[in-house]
């Protein structure tokens, strides 16, 4: 019965507390990000310009009339990495759609071989925008302070939902989120 109990106490020393004490940090951590970014939900958002990786210009403004849905990720963020699957999914689901799905990365230009590599293998589908260009930081604009988020703004730019982290859920509400977006059509 001491081996027993011996063992008991080494798995909750070493392993369960630890665990639950990582898991509390994650969860705070959650919390406090989307306590900053329930501040946009709601508001118009900021008029941005920006180019994506391969130079070319977008603006906010040049996709009035669709749902747009930002993916904030940078390349050493690993969680970044396990959403990115979703995020291609969710493209593909909605790519006959008035929908329009944009990475935004948030790399500095040091890390620009990082971001490569990490396109290169996850393939993805959709647009990569670059963050920060001529001085301006979008994710600053959407109170981005956690990787990944994923903002879906309405047909008129209008904030409707934020996603702080990578969760199993994910790819479902937000599919759900734009459906119900489209159903309601431009305002």
């Amino acid at each position: 019965m001491a081996l027993v109990s011996s063992i008991v106490i080494l798995f909750l020393g070493y392993v369960a507390v630890p665990r639950i004490a990582w898991l509390w940090r994650v969860y705070s951590d959650i919390s406090a990000a989307k306590a900053v970014s329930a501040a946009v939900i709601g508001e118009p958002s900021a008029e941005w310009r920006t180019i994506d990786l391969d130079g070319t210009p977008h603006a906010l403004a040049d996709y009035r009339g669709k749902v747009v849905v930002l993916d904030f990720w940078y390349a050493g963020c690993g969680h970044c990495l396990n959403a990115m699957p979703k995020m291609i999914a969710l493209a593909e689901e909605f790519k006959h759609e008035p929908v329009v799905v944009l990475g935004v990365n948030t790399d500095t230009g040091e890390e620009e071989a990082r971001r490569q590599r990490v396109l290169d293998a996850m393939h993805l589908a959709y647009p990569t925008l670059r963050d920060a260009h001529d001085g301006a930081r979008i994710h600053e604009a959407y109170k981005v302070t956690l990787w990944p988020t994923i903002v879906v703004l309405d047909q008129r730019g209008v904030v409707k939902h934020v996603h702080c982290g990578d969760l199993p859920w994910l790819k479902d509400a937000l599919a759900g989120e734009i459906r119900e977006l489209i159903d309601k059509g431009s305002p």
